[in-house]
């Protein structure tokens, strides 16, 4: 476990293997809490129940939600590629699915830590035509926390995939209702099946309590328009802006009790030999005005 200080922000990192060894998040992304000014904690959990599929928590970042490299083609048996996880065992011919169980050969990671930074290195080699470099760094700023990636195709093949960050929030531990207030600058079309969810000129919010889990997404965002969303609780007078350096591919919404998920997917195309690189930015804001906690 790793603690980075700002003038006004706390970060905890866990290091890749740590605590978390499973299938599908990457190793490296793990940051379990933002504390902004010593007093308001950020990040929540996925859940307290325990198994594969409940093992979010904080920031935490993956790649390849759609299906690891190479896995329609390997055989059952066969290893296939996820970034920032390693090699995953094919183990049926059914289609992948983010959330299963898979035996996982993982990716070895290098690691420097300087005053207000951690730098993360990868080297995954050739599979299946396949291979990469993956560097980042995480950065912490008086009020704002940055992670830039780099992912460097030194394979055979070109990777087509995507990557996001699960993020997490729960402000001091508040439950999800109306206290909650996210807006977006840019067009979405989001699929609003839920109606526990209303969105009006870019507002969305939950107007009752939350009581069992939510998710909708829009995969087709603005034609790839460069965005942001901002998560405010109006009771705790807090707010979280996650900027994204380039266009995005998807935009979601997670949601259940104890956590909001504003998700934003970047697209990666990189041919063999080239490079691609992006930046999250998560810029923390206390507007220091709180309206009367609803009885």
């Amino acid at each position: 476990m790793i603690k980075l200080k700002s003038k006004r922000l706390e970060i905890i990192f866990e290091e890749p293997g740590e605590r978390y060894c499973g299938p599908r998040y990457d190793w490296s992304s793990f940051i379990t809490e933002i504390i902004l000014d010593n007093k308001h904690q950020l990040l929540g959990v996925e859940s307290t129940v325990s198994g594969p599929s409940y093992e979010g928590k904080g920031l935490c970042g993956e790649f390849c939600m759609d299906k690891p490299l190479g896995y329609d083609e390997a055989r059952v048996g066969d290893f296939c590629m996820k970034i920032g996880v390693g090699l995953l065992q094919k183990k049926d011919e059914m289609d992948y699915f983010f959330a299963d169980t898979f035996n996982v050969q993982p990716v070895a990671w290098d690691m420097t830590v300087e005053d207000n930074s951690i730098n993360l290195f990868c080297r995954q080699e050739l599979v299946n035509g396949f291979a990469y470099n993956l560097y980042k760094q995480i950065t912490l700023e008086e009020n704002a926390l940055l992670i830039d990636y780099t992912l460097t195709n030194t394979g055979h093949k070109a990777i087509a995939t995507s990557e996001y960050s699960h993020n997490f929030f729960c402000f001091n531990n508040r439950n999800i209702n109306a206290e909650y207030e996210l807006i977006v600058d840019f067009a979405s079309k989001l699929n609003m099946k839920d109606r526990r969810l209303t969105c009006k000129n870019g507002v969305f919010l939950f107007e009752k309590e939350l009581l069992s889990s939510s998710f909708c997404s829009d995969v087709n965002v603005c034609n790839g328009q460069v965005g942001s969303w901002t998560l405010t609780n109006k009771v705790v007078g807090v707010s979280v802006k996650e900027s994204l350096s380039k266009p995005i591919k998807k935009f979601a919404i997670f949601a259940k009790p104890k956590v909001f998920c504003p998700e934003i997917f970047v697209d990666i195309k990189v041919d063999r030999g080239e490079r691609f690189s992006w930046q999250r930015k998560w810029t923390v804001e206390n507007d220091q005005v709180s309206i009367v906690h609803p009885n």
